[in-house]
């Protein structure tokens, strides 16, 4: 996957092409930031092009996801809670994970 960071409107969203190892084709994309530009809420979203669905590329990459939490993990961070009921100006922090770590 190669990543690539997209803007708009102060908003963010990280997305990941899915790319065939064998081919190089771009087959799709994934990632995690905030679709619907009206809500704060994040979302983790993926699209695969039809010719492959059903060939565990969605899943793969999910795992990806999965995986970097675990970084986070073993690096010494520890989980506290998601965020919520923020003051406005930081409203749109709203459903993250809260991770700290004590040194």
């Amino acid at each position: 996957m190669e990543s690539y960071e997209v803007s708009y409107e102060g908003e963010f969203k990280y997305s990941f092409a899915i790319i065939l190892k064998e081919t190089n084709q771009v087959i799709g994309w994934c990632g995690i930031g905030t679709l619907d530009l009206s809500k704060s809420d994040k979302e983790v979203y993926y699209l695969i092009g039809r010719d492959h669905w059903g060939k565990g590329y969605a899943f793969e990459a999910m795992k990806s996801f999965i995986a970097s939490k675990r970084i986070i993990e073993k690096l010494g961070f520890r989980f506290e809670h998601i965020l919520k009921d923020l003051p406005q100006e930081f409203s749109h922090c709203n459903g993250e994970w809260f991770y700290s770590i004590a040194r």
